[in-house]
């Protein structure tokens, strides 16, 4: 008797566990996948005065599979308790993908885009770099602060604009390994010292120049300031 009823509570779970892994493959139907995508055929080029124009993502040599994928990924993260609000996807001027996964949130809301910024500043300065309007990415980074002594010197002439861009300038910056709230964390740090140029200069080198990536906030608000200063 205790046999049988081991082996029905056995069967129960799982069928318990093989029904939850189904649900599983089963996105939420409140953002389906099919619904993110773009419609409507590419038109050109234009300038988005009175509003964005959406296209099918096959229009502009995108895969729709890819992108209902990034649909259920973000449908995942939600799941994982990780605040997912909206995403967007544009290519050629034309809205391919977009979804909103907040009440709160939708195409006209305002939000704060914190580290979207570093795109953009990166993408400003790839134009101006295509344009001959800076100085060579090779810049060393330091030419452009020669008013600052900085501290641990060794190695870091060997930083470039470069290096900077691309967050392998090789600074000891721990960023994500902590939490923001934690006083380890050196952007809480950079916070707390009112953001200044010194402190992120004087940080040691933890790689060479070029090693390594290392997410650093305080970097990305470092090298905006060589539009201001000529090297030298």
């Amino acid at each position: 008797m205790k046999r049988t009823a081991l082996y029905i509570l056995s069967f129960i779970c799982v069928f318990l566990l093989l029904a939850s892994c189904e649900q599983d493959r089963d996105f939420s139907p409140t953002f389906p996948s099919s619904a993110i995508l773009g419609s409507g055929p590419y038109e050109g080029p234009y300038w988005p005065i009175d509003g964005w124009k959406s296209c099918e993502p096959e229009e502009v040599g995108m895969d729709p599979e890819l992108l209902r994928k990034m649909n259920e990924d973000m449908v995942l993260q939600m799941r994982l308790h990780i605040d997912v609000h909206s995403v967007i996807v544009i290519r050629k001027g034309y809205i391919v993908a977009e979804q909103y996964y907040d009440d709160d949130y939708s195409s006209d809301s305002i939000h704060y885009v914190f580290s979207c910024t570093k795109s953009v500043t990166s993408a400003a300065f790839g134009v101006a770099n295509d344009r001959g309007l800076i100085p060579s990415l090779d810049t060393p980074l330091l030419d452009f602060f020669p008013e600052y002594q900085v501290a641990y010197p060794e190695g870091k002439d060997e930083i470039t604009l470069q290096h900077a861009l691309s967050m392998t300038d090789g600074f000891e910056w721990y960023e994500l390994q902590y939490l923001y709230s934690d006083e380890r964390n050196t952007f809480r740090q950079w916070r707390n010292s009112e953001g200044s140029i010194q402190f992120i200069l004087d940080q040691p080198l933890l790689n060479s120049p070029g090693e390594a990536f290392n997410y650093n906030s305080g970097i990305s608000h470092l090298y905006p300031s060589s539009f201001r200063s000529k090297p030298g």
